[in-house]
């Protein structure tokens, strides 16, 4: 026999007798009595006629935390969530880098394609791509704004690690777990 409020991961597609799935379903207090008495609200509900059950979907159960981190990434109680399934990559958030560029102050006689350019001289082009008004000297030149600018999109990318799709189960209808006070 299981616990009452005993989490599992099941791999069948239907749902044994006395559990229920981890969806965030509410449940009458007057029919659950015994179980709303170790869930309460933490999990959803108004706590006068109804209570939630976790809702696990798409979520990954996490081990809670015994001292707050300050932070939302490791739940420091029962029913604290926290994550995101997006990210938005900010430049500061990056490691430091450097890009490697080449130049040669030699002149050029077949014409470089622009898209293939980054520096070069052309015979009566000093500087291919190098800002024309700079007074920098070729070993300091100053690019041009349009041949040197940011890149990307600014848009959240996927922050999942791999998974596999398997039913959280809540028991309903089980042995009341005996609290052992030593082991809080």
């Amino acid at each position: 026999m299981a616990y009452l409020g005993q989490i599992i991961l099941f791999a069948g597609e239907w749902v044994p007798e006395n559990w229920a799935r981890c969806d965030g379903t509410l449940l009458p207090i007057q029919q659950y009595q015994v179980l709303f008495t170790l869930l309460g609200t933490r999990f959803g509900g108004d706590g006068v006629t109804r209570f939630a059950l976790p809702d696990l979907r798409g979520r990954v159960a996490v081990g809670r935390s015994a001292q707050p981190r300050g932070d939302d990434i490791i739940p420091s109680h029962v029913g604290a969530s926290g994550g995101t399934q997006t990210v938005a990559l900010a430049t500061d958030q990056m490691p430091r880098h450097t890009h490697a560029f080449q130049a040669s102050p030699d002149v050029q006689h077949t014409p470089i394609a622009p898209a293939d350019a980054v520096a070069a001289s052309l015979p009566n082009r000093a500087y291919f791509y190098f800002d024309p008004t700079s007074v920098a000297t070729p070993q300091e030149p100053t690019l041009k704004a349009s041949a040197v600018h940011d890149v990307g999109e600014d848009v959240p990318h996927d922050n999942l690690m791999p998974g596999l799709g398997l039913h959280y189960l809540i028991c309903l209808w089980g042995d009341y777990p005996a609290p052992n006070f030593e082991m809080k």
